[in-house]
């Protein structure tokens, strides 16, 4: 069997599960980003392990997995990220944040920037594709997302400097230098709106990287501010993702905080979706 051979016998399980237009974004993802990773063309015979291989990938999808998860890559920026259930799935959302982390870069060979809470390692990736003299450091509490986005930057060829860290840990802070730029996809999913999240996302996505307590929500965004204060150089910059529903009282936080000229931006679906702000 080839390729298109097995993905025209499993498109009917997946039309009929999700509806013929999802399921056909679906097949183009496993052809764009799982089967281009072979040597083999799509009308080129499969050997029993391959054709196993790709019919655990459709079981898994139909079975409520992310495509992502399923076929073990995220595109992010034109960058194939390995992912596993153990990383936030990258999205749309975090690209528009390194967006704005461009417009701010400094091609000086001595500066530093840091990604809290870096998961696949996107957004420091994405910093230093944009600027290799950059000096990265992807930072992380969880040491098996580091291990994954350890491999992401030698796939990559962008090579960062990896620590294991809890930024809640104000003891541990001392370990870390001074930065011109600091950026952070930190938790902010309080427990009060699973409801409102899909089911795949609750399900299999890590909990560690998105909730926070209903009664703290702004947890991250007080010591990760706290923290910025105390190591960004004067006029660094910190530029966070945020939920949606907590836009004002984020500001509102970090201006009590010191920052300056902060700004609040929208996503490309026109919500509150990033802050920058300025020593």
């Amino acid at each position: 069997m080839t390729w298109n051979e097995i993905l025209e016998v499993q498109i009917v399980s997946l039309v009929k599960q999700f509806g013929e237009r999802e399921a056909a974004a679906m097949v183009r993802i496993i052809k764009e980003d799982y089967i281009s990773q072979f040597d083999k063309g799509p009308q080129d015979s499969l050997g029993s392990m391959e054709v196993l291989s790709l019919e655990g990938v459709i079981t898994s999808i139909l079975r409520g997995h992310p495509i992502q998860y399923a076929i073990g890559i995220a595109l992010f920026h034109n960058m194939k990220l390995k992912v596993t259930p153990a990383v936030l799935i990258p999205r749309p959302e975090t690209e528009e944040l390194l967006y704005w982390a461009k417009e701010l870069l400094n091609d000086r060979i001595d500066n530093h920037y840091l990604d809290i809470g870096t998961g696949s390692g996107c957004l420091a990736l994405g910093i230093k594709k944009y600027l290799s003299s950059a000096q990265v450091i992807a930072l992380d509490k969880s040491e098996t997302a580091l291990e994954i986005a350890k491999e992401n930057s030698q796939s990559t060829g962008f090579q960062l400097e990896f620590r294991q860290l809890d930024i809640l840990d104000k003891t541990s802070w001392s370990t870390l230098p001074k930065f011109n730029g600091i950026v952070s996809n930190p938790p902010y999913i309080p427990e009060n709106e699973l409801k409102i999240m899909g089911a795949s996302v609750v399900k299999h996505e890590p909990e560690m990287a998105l909730m926070v307590s209903n009664e703290d929500p702004l947890v991250f965004y007080r010591n990760i501010g706290a923290f910025a204060q105390a190591h960004l150089v004067p006029n660094g910059w910190l530029l966070f993702e945020i939920n949606e529903f907590y836009g004002k009282e984020t500001m509102a936080l970090l201006t009590k905080q010191g920052f300056r000229n902060i700004e609040l931006r929208k996503d490309m679906q026109g919500k509150d979706r990033m802050i920058g702000c300025w020593k």
